[in-house]
């Protein structure tokens, strides 16, 4: 997956997000990112989306989080830490394409960050929808964008999608499910470097006792390289 993209025509938002959705009461923010959670209707009118998204401020306003309070009766309203999340960050996670379409429509920024750094794309790779993905490739995204973390936008929000991440590789390790998938998995972690082999040995035990023969003596002879290459690196 590239971490390019190409523009089409039209208006794209690829600024940062006017401070004018700041503006919006905590009510208003929280409508707009539950109907968009909850994927309601895209309907112009009565509770649709298209009817109440209508606007740039509301297209890009930021859970700025809350703050503890305290009402006469003695209720407690308990604070919640700020994710600095988008609708671009919601609709993008759930890979509601048709409802970012709209967003974009109505001025969203695509490249917008959130409160760890990541945009609509790093959601969107992480989470596993390609057409978001594709989609916002296409619009002009910047897929060499970096969170907090320092992951690029078209690696996802930990890394796990690259293939220069330890953790993409023993990710694919985890997730093969025949002897031939494994071998090649492992084969393909010989390239990069840190890799937990304490993990791998545990994959292998648990493997051994639930599926012997899935760990074949051909995994044995990488797991030895791979053992060497980490030890030596390490060393």
């Amino acid at each position: 997956m590239g971490c390019g993209g190409s523009k089409t025509s039209g208006f794209i938002n690829l600024d940062e997000p006017s401070e004018l959705s700041s503006a919006l009461g905590e009510e208003e923010i929280n409508k707009v990112h539950s109907m968009i959670r909850w994927n309601k209707p895209m309907r112009d009118g009565g509770d649709g989306i298209k009817e109440f998204i209508n606007s740039e401020e509301r297209a890009n306003c930021r859970d700025n989080g809350r703050e503890g309070t305290t009402s006469r009766e003695g209720i407690t309203v308990p604070a919640r830490k700020a994710t600095g999340n988008r609708p671009v960050h919601i609709a993008a996670q759930n890979g509601f394409l048709p409802i970012l379409k709209h967003l974009v429509a109505q001025g969203c920024s695509i490249n917008a960050q959130n409160a760890r750094g990541n945009t609509g794309m790093h959601m969107a790779v992480e989470y596993n929808y390609p057409k978001i993905v594709k989609y916002l490739q296409q619009i002009g995204a910047n897929g060499g964008i970096k969170n907090d973390a320092g992951w690029k936008a078209c690696d996802g929000i930990d890394g796990i999608k690259c293939p220069s991440s330890p953790d993409y590789h023993l990710s694919q390790i985890q997730q093969a499910r025949t002897s031939v998938k494994l071998r090649d998995a492992l084969t393909n972690a010989l390239q990069v470097t840190n890799l937990d082999i304490g993990v791998i040995a545990n994959l292998r035990i648990r493997y051994f006792k639930k599926n012997p023969d899935l760990w074949t003596e051909e995994c044995d002879e990488v797991m030895k390289e791979l053992i060497a290459i980490n030890t030596h690196k390490a060393s």
